[in-house]
């Protein structure tokens, strides 16, 4: 079983161009693949003194989708609780905010009005990491600091163990329900690095750790039946995530994934988008890491985390 994560998609941006890539990727960090870029963003938002800050956003797929508007909020938060004089700009991919639309533009506009400026439909289309400027479908944005995020691909492992095909889009192409590799029944590949699972809309699992977990769990069930003689049943994951979007008081939002089949036999996703930012929200966030933390490395699985109850 093979958890190949994500790479960095640079040649989209710069072709051959190492240097610029290699710029992009130490001066601006997206922080998607290495510890090492959490902490250059953390030691260059120590030293920000002002000025505007760039977010681009990567096109669909991505990992964690709603994690740069996290940390737009974040960072505002950040900016307005020690009087910096910095501003955000985040240009998205695409038309609008998804997932928690609502909840993340009511952030926005009520908490971080003076500090973030959301720029929808922003298809990247030049990166210059040396004069500070990118430019965009919807505009030129020249800036003081970046967090610059590249189109993401299956990670290199899934390349070399030869599981991208040409018609799986850059990403590991399995089976949509027992993750096998297409041709090698022997080999399971799980999390971000998997293709599309579904023809409908949404296409794609969220690219989420909880989502990986869901799989590696799936896939041991199958591989345990195996064993046994017995032919395994099919089985779904499912997905949580929760955003702070706020630091005193701590709030967060959250958004649900759900997944069966519809009469055609195809992956159907059901999504409920939590969208009031509530403190209850801000404290299930750590409960519901602390179980996945508990379940991963502590060899017990936790206690089921109880789903809030929704509301349109």
């Amino acid at each position: 079983m093979l958890a190949p994560g994500i790479r960095y998609n640079y040649e989209s941006w710069f072709s051959n161009d190492r240097a610029a890539a290699d710029a992009t990727r130490m001066r601006f960090p997206s922080a998607y693949a290495s510890n090492g870029e959490f902490l250059a963003i953390k030691r260059s938002l120590q030293g920000f003194q002002g000025g505007e800050l760039v977010m681009n956003l990567p096109p669909p797929p991505q990992r964690c989708p709603p994690s740069p508007y996290e940390r737009a909020c974040l960072i505002a938060w950040h900016f307005k609780t020690h009087k910096i004089k910095g501003h955000i700009t985040i240009l998205d991919h695409k038309p609008a905010i998804t997932p928690i639309g609502p909840g993340y533009r009511a952030a926005f506009d009520e908490l971080y009005k003076d500090y973030i400026t959301y720029v929808p439909n922003a298809h990247v289309q030049e990166v210059d990491p040396f004069n500070k400027r990118i430019r965009t479908a919807a505009g030129d944005q020249r800036f003081d600091h970046a967090i610059l995020m590249a189109p993401h691909k299956a990670g290199e492992l899934a390349w070399l163990a030869g599981t991208v095909t040409n018609g799986s889009d850059g990403w590991a192409d399995v089976d949509e329900v027992t993750m096998q590799v297409k041709g090698d029944e022997r080999t399971f590949v799980i999390g971000d690095a998997i293709r599309a699972v579904s023809p409908l809309p949404f296409r794609y699992y969220p690219k989420s750790a909880h989502v990986a977990n869901r799989l590696g769990r799936i896939v041991a069930y199958q591989i345990s039946e195996r064993l046994a003689g017995r032919a395994p049943e099919k089985r779904l994951p499912d997905n949580l995530c929760y955003m702070v979007v706020n630091g005193s008081p701590g709030q967060a939002l959250n958004v649900q994934f759900d997944y069966d089949f519809d009469a055609e036999g195809r992956v159907r996703q059901v999504q409920r988008d939590y969208n009031e930012r509530t403190p209850a929200l801000f404290r299930d966030d750590f409960r519901w890491a602390d179980f996945m933390f508990a379940e991963l490395f502590g060899g017990i699985a936790p206690p089921v985390l109880p789903r809030p109850a929704y509301r349109a």
